[in-house]
C-alpha cells in the first residue's frame, strides 16, 4: 500500500511470507461452454497462466486431502517464471495441532505438485487432523 493518505492508519505491514489462506482465495474464474469458440476466444485475452498453475496446485491438493470450504486447511503458493512453490497446511479446530509442508516444482507440473504436497501432509497426521474434525460433526 503506497497511498499516503493511509500511511497515518497502518499500525503493522503484513509480510506475505508469514500468513497462509483459503485455497484459492482471490482468484476469480469465469466459465464458458467448451463448444462456444467465440467466447473462449475472448477468455484467453484475460487469462492469466500462473494464477491458472496456482488454482491447479491448491485445488489438487484440496482435493487431495478430501477438503472442501470446512476444512481447516491454508496455503500459500508463490510462482516465478518456471517454478512454482506451494505450502499446505492443516489445522485442528481448537489450533493445537497442525501439519505444514512446503514443496517446489516446476510450473508445467503445478498439479502435481499439489497432489504430493496433499500426500505429504495426509502421511504426516493431515488424515488424523480430518478424520477427528469429522467425528466432532457427527
Amino acid at each position: 500500500m503506497n497511498d499516503e493518505s493511509y500511511t497515518s492508519r497502518v499500525t503493522e505491514v503484513l509480510k506475505e511470507d508469514k500468513y497462509m489462506y483459503a485455497v484459492a482465495q482471490g482468484i476469480l474464474a469465469v466459465e464458458c461452454r467448451s463448444d462456444d469458440q467465440w467466447t473462449l476466444d475472448l477468455l484467453k485475452n484475460i487469462a492469466d497462466p500462473l494464477t491458472t498453475q496456482v488454482a491447479l496446485a491448491e485445488r489438487a491438493l484440496l482435493r487431495g486431502l478430501e477438503g472442501g470450504c470446512h476444512v481447516p486447511l491454508a496455503v500459500r503458493t508463490a510462482t516465478t517464471d518456471d517454478t512454482i512453490t506451494l505450502t499446505g497446511a492443516v489445522y485442528s479446530l481448537d489450533g493445537q495441532e497442525h501439519v505444514q509442508h512446503t514443496m517446489t516444482a516446476p510450473l508445467a507440473e503445478a498439479e502435481q505438485l499439489g497432489a504430493r504436497v496433499a500426500d505429504h501432509l495426509a502421511t504426516e497426521g493431515a488424515k488424523e487432523i480430518l478424520a477427528a474434525l469429522h467425528a466432532e460433526k457427527k
